[in-house]
């Protein structure tokens, strides 16, 4: 997730496998990004990260100080998207 790989649209039409980015939620191309700052489908989960993490300061929005500061509270909410899943 931290990279932009995984079983996103966005990843997987880099090898023209499938055509259309869009994410299930029709807001925007299903990216890594997309996932963790945007998606509606994940909108209350990521409502409880940005609760946890800002209890110090704003919301974090860069991925690698979400890694290294709050990594277990990051892993959970990308297990919770479940890439498998996603299509």
């Amino acid at each position: 997730m931290l990279i932009g790989n995984g079983k996103t649209k966005a990843y997987i039409h880099r090898f023209k496998i499938i055509q259309s980015l869009e994410c299930s939620c029709r807001h925007g191309d299903q990216s890594t990004d997309h996932l963790l700052y945007d998606c509606e489908m994940f909108g209350k989960r990521r409502e409880k990260l940005i609760a946890y993490t800002s209890r110090e300061k704003d919301w974090v929005v860069r991925k690698g100080e979400l890694v290294n500061k709050y990594l277990k509270k990051f892993t959970n909410f990308a297990k919770y998207i479940g890439f498998e899943k996603l299509q």
